[in-house]
């Protein structure tokens, strides 16, 4: 357009005497004699800001407007939060007070660069900001919110990260958490930025403080899900040290989770706080979480063990997910359900392995080393080993269908990371091995083969001894796991033929034999360093399994007789001899 048309100069003519109109409301708040004129200049301005949108992406402008406002007047009108009185009246006029004030800061935040706005002038106001905050209830709520994402703003600074972890600020957003959940995500970023600077001491008591205060706010709250979610996002940012006693707040952390089992509303989100805790504190949660003593009264039957019942809900989840899962792989909820059925696995496997216990055809056989009692009647414990059996059952039929779908190359299943020297034979397997669900699917599937002595469970694990072996070699991590399956797999009618039908014996030995003779000698000569721990821990399982199968298998299965590698004997002793790591010489 001909920048000398009446058109385009009626534009401009109307533009100007829009910024002339704000300027003058602008000039009343910085002259204005009393603070009436400034406030009503200040109305004005946002008043007429409304009706002009276009203007506030004109940086330039809105950052001269932001010089006409002193920085004391906004100061004066956060005072008013400091009024206290039960006269209506007079709340009003105050919450119309605070709501200019932050609207105006809101305003200048959102829309233009941090370099113009200027943070110093922002942050001396936070503390006004949070003042109001802490007499959230009788604001409005889209004064809330936007106190909120002004204080986001702010806490991704270092001077606002410190300034949101004050004792102070965190009790005021702890309790704006009750409200809006947009406070645990000020506080994560304010973490954030704590960690970055160096994770100290002072900083990690400041964590432990504000998730003592979050479980006290909310204790009596009936809707938990936002804190479940606030917490999980807490604790995702830290990396808490090895501790010789648990935190003081986790003990109360896990009651409400354990409590949680009998609210329908709230599960999922308590589910990913579980597996996120679980990881940050291996040692210590869940043996509090699976406390035997924690029972209650469940649909006004008789007492039932918060800690099965927990986790017993986690199994009828993962059954009914992995019923439709083939579905939604190409939906956008994909990556939360598989992140969900990770964190479940996992939450079974932790009650599972806090038991220390053996699961027979009809009784339970107390582990030697157990030293509290098992909580549970012969009842309970046939039901938990039909859950776990169903379970396990339903998972190898996942896997079974995951690898399969994975050789079709259907829509849903591919990685970009997949190495381009992958065959088409082992793409499904390098995929499946890389899974988060997947690892954790095959954890549960290890722990519990050696808890259960059912014959049914064992043949059934047996007939995917291809899968089982087709996924030992992309991912080193899920070895030891799947060497465990293999070991467990062999006490089937059919174990030890589909062993050797699968090249299980090559497979196995060729990995036993890069732990004791790995391919390259390290510089400098002087023999060959022992292997790390997992390494060496990986090569005694190795050694277990392949001096069972070289013992009693080659005298009961033919297939095995006629294997290139089976009866090397001498071979495995050699080889034991040879793995240079305690306990290799006595087997």
């Amino acid at each position: 357009m001909n920048p000398d048309t009446p058109a385009l100069r009626t534009e401009n003519n109307t533009v100007e005497k829009q910024k002339e109109k704000l300027i003058q409301n602008l000039e009343l708040v910085r002259d204005g004699t009393t603070n009436t004129a400034k406030f009503v200049g200040l109305y004005l301005f946002q008043w007429n800001l409304q009706d002009m949108p276009d203007l506030v992406q004109d940086w330039d402008f809105m950052a001269k407007c932001w010089r006409y406002i002193p920085a004391n007047f906004l100061d004066r009108l956060f005072v008013a939060t400091q009024f206290k009185g039960e006269d209506p009246e007079h709340i009003v006029d105050r919450n119309i007070v605070i709501d200019l004030a932050v609207s105006t800061i809101y305003t200048f935040a959102i829309f233009l660069p941090a370099e113009q706005v200027g943070y110093p002038k922002i942050s001396k106001r936070i503390p006004g900001l949070l003042a109001a905050l802490n007499v959230q209830p009788m604001l409005p709520e889209d004064v809330t919110y936007e106190i909120l994402q002004v204080l986001q703003m702010y806490a991704i600074t270092p001077l606002g990260a410190s300034f949101m972890l004050d004792g102070q600020s965190r009790a005021i957003l702890i309790q704006a958490a009750k409200q809006d959940q947009a406070a645990f995500k000020i506080l994560r970023r304010a973490f954030i930025v704590e960690v970055h600077r160096g994770q100290s001491a002072r900083m990690l008591s400041r964590f432990h403080d504000t998730m003592s205060r979050l479980i006290d706010a909310f204790r009596d709250v009936p809707e938990m899900t936002a804190f479940f979610a606030g917490a999980f996002d807490l604790l995702v940012v830290i990396q808490p040290p090895e501790l010789r006693n648990p935190p003081p707040w986790l003990g109360e952390m896990a009651r409400i989770l354990r409590e949680s089992s009998i609210k329908r509303k709230g599960r999922d989100a308590a589910t990913f706080l579980v597996g996120v805790l679980q990881h940050k504190y291996p040692m210590h949660f869940p043996p509090i979480l699976f406390d035997s003593d924690a029972c209650a009264i469940y649909n006004k039957k008789e007492p039932i063990s918060l800690s099965w019942r927990f986790t017993q809900l986690r199994a009828v989840d993962i059954r009914i997910t992995l019923t439709s899962i083939k579905e939604k792989v190409d939906t956008p909820g994909y990556q939360s359900i598989k992140h969900r059925l990770t964190a479940s696995y996992y939450i079974i496997a932790g009650f599972i392995n806090s038991r220390k216990w053996r699961v027979s055809r009809n009784s339970l056989e107390r582990a030697e080393d157990v030293q509290t009692p098992v909580p549970f009647t012969d009842d309970v414990v046939l039901k938990i080993r039909d859950e776990m059996s169903n379970l396990c059952q339903k998972t190898m039929e996942y896997l079974c269908d995951r690898y399969d779908d994975g050789l079709a190359a259907k829509s849903g299943y591919s990685d970009p990371t997949l190495p381009s020297t992958i065959s088409d034979d082992n793409k499904s397997a390098w995929l499946m091995s890389h899974e988060p669900h997947v690892i954790a699917s095959v954890t549960l599937l290890a722990l519990w083969l050696q808890q259960d002595a059912s014959a049914r469970l064992h043949d059934e694990v047996a007939d995917m001894m291809d899968i089982t072996l087709k996924l030992y070699e992309p991912n080193p991590a899920l070895r030891v796991l799947l060497i465990i399956i293999v070991h467990q797999s062999l006490r089937a009618t059919y174990g030890m033929e589909n062993f050797a039908l699968h090249r299980g014996w090559e497979i196995l030995f060729h990995d036993l034999k890069s732990i004791v003779v790995p391919d390259q000698t390290p510089a400098g000569g002087g023999g060959e360093p022992p292997p790390d721990d997992a390494t060496a821990n990986r090569g005694m399982h190795l050694l277990r399994l392949l001096a069972e199968v070289a013992k009693y298998g080659l005298g009961h299965h033919e297939r095995l007789k006629r294997t290139r590698h089976a009866g090397r004997w001498n071979e495995i002793l050699e080889l034991a001899s040879s793995l240079n790591c305690e306990g290799a010489a006595a087997l």
